[in-house]
């Protein structure tokens, strides 16, 4: 953590994470069969393009047309993935990513050294989502809060090369 600079970077354990797709030509399947479930199953709706629905024990993100993911309490992914699988194209990314939450006053300035977004209140609030770079790696990012904070996810076998490109930015990552 640097308190020095007003950011907290950290990163987010005991996390589950599932791709979820609306699977296409599916007798009795698409967007609506998976938004009832989804409602049905965790009361959560399908996110608008660019947006995230849901709070730190259950998000699902919006990633492309017609796939999201999900990310949070690894029990409550494993529930979720188990009451869509009729529904929706299912992968576990548990052991595929990681997820930093950096916070903070500078958090803006420091995460603009690494990623190519305009993260002004203006385009980036609270419940939006966007796939993009940091430091030559894909990630998602989304905005937790107004404080701001985010959540940073990306390829763990980048884990190293994103820490150290977050650390060079000024928010290194604790318990990485």
């Amino acid at each position: 953590m640097s308190d020095t600079i007003g950011i907290s970077a950290h990163l987010r354990v005991g996390l589950g994470m599932v791709s979820v797709a609306v699977p296409g030509a599916v007798p009795g399947g698409g967007a609506a069969v998976l938004a009832e479930a989804l409602h049905d199953h965790a009361g959560l709706a399908l996110p608008d393009p660019g947006c995230w629905v849901g709070d730190d024990a259950l998000a699902l993100l919006w990633s492309a047309p017609g796939q999201f993911l999900a990310v949070g309490d690894a029990g409550a992914t494993q529930r979720l993935a188990d009451s869509l699988r009729a529904q929706a194209r299912l992968i576990d990314l548990t052991g595929a990513r990681v997820v930093v939450r950096l916070s903070g006053r500078s958090v803006r300035e420091v995460l603009a050294r690494c990623v190519p977004l305009d993260l002004h209140p203006r385009t980036m609030r609270p419940g939006h989502v966007a796939s993009t770079i940091a430091a030559h790696i894909g990630v998602q990012i989304w905005q937790i809060d107004a404080l701001p904070s985010y959540d940073l996810a990306g390829p763990i076998s980048y884990a190293g090369s994103l820490f150290r490109a977050l650390e060079l930015a000024g928010a290194p990552v604790v318990g990485s």
